[in-house]
């Protein structure tokens, strides 16, 4: 594993401190895609359990049938080394026909979510990304 020289003093922390446990709150709730005409994700719905954060899906083409995935999230980051407030996740989730790593980050108030849908065996689609925007709705998970 290579050691990096140099690093930013906002990196450099106290030995004697951490590790910080990162707050999902920032994210937890109902997020409504910012594009009412989206064919890709219409709403999600970020929640927390004592086994952690996951993240539910509805795809535009079905907004109304239950969540299309739920996914456990990999991760939940915080903006630097010694933060606490989250500020974005990862998870992974696939069915059938589909690998998808979905990955999401507050910026000005709104969550971006980028994905990255990998085809399993279909040669006539091609893998693709998608980088969408979600307001929140003011709804918050109960867990």
């Amino acid at each position: 594993m290579m050691h990096m020289r140099y690093a930013r003093r906002d990196e450099q922390l106290d030995p004697n401190q951490g590790p910080y446990e990162i707050d999902p709150a920032p994210l937890l709730g109902y997020w409504i895609n910012t594009n009412t005409a989206t064919t890709g994700i219409a709403r999600v719905l970020i929640s927390r359990d004592r086994d952690g954060v996951s993240i539910s899906i509805w795809p535009a083409d079905v907004p109304n049938a239950a969540a299309q995935s739920l996914a456990r999230c990999d991760a939940v980051y915080a903006s630097g080394p010694s933060a606490t407030a989250a500020m974005a996740l990862s998870a992974c989730y696939e069915d059938e026909s589909m690998d998808t790593t979905l990955e999401a980050n507050l910026s000005l108030g709104l969550l971006v979510i980028a994905t990255r849908h990998t085809f399993k065996n279909d040669e006539r689609r091609s893998n693709y990304f998608s980088r969408e925007f979600f307001h929140y709705t003011g709804e918050t998970a109960i867990a």
